[in-house]
């Protein structure tokens, strides 16, 4: 697999993620017994088949630990991008405010001068 599938397969795994493609499952295991949270196998397997494991019996589970590198990866990204958006808006409000602080006493000066003339 080429660098590029790789990242689209990153990016539909960020999707289904960002989709809720989650559940909480109860188990009734005497090693994970009471609620777990977790995906759900059938979603993850569209995206990366290579994480599910089906079982002689048809029950598929999730190697969660092959997911760790994509999880933080992605984890990543979101950062860089969330940074990238407050960035910009602590500049558009700095803008807007200094066009009101600044802006407002022109507009004032000049609807007076325009009145008074």
């Amino acid at each position: 697999m080429n660098h590029h599938q790789e990242q689209e397969r990153e990016a539909d795994m960020k999707e289904s993620l960002d989709d809720g493609k989650n559940t909480t499952v109860t188990t009734s295991s005497n090693v994970f017994g009471g609620h777990q949270l977790g995906w759900i196998a059938e979603e993850v397997e569209k995206v990366l088949p290579e994480l599910v494991h089906e079982d002689e019996d048809g029950w598929k589970a999730i190697h969660y630990s092959r997911a760790v590198t994509l999880v933080v990866e992605a984890m990543k990204d979101m950062k860089s991008e969330y940074e990238q958006r407050i960035s910009s808006l602590e500049q558009r409000l700095l803008r807007l405010e200094q066009l009101c602080s600044g802006g407002g006493t022109s507009t004032s000066t000049a609807t007076a001068t325009a009145a008074s003339g």
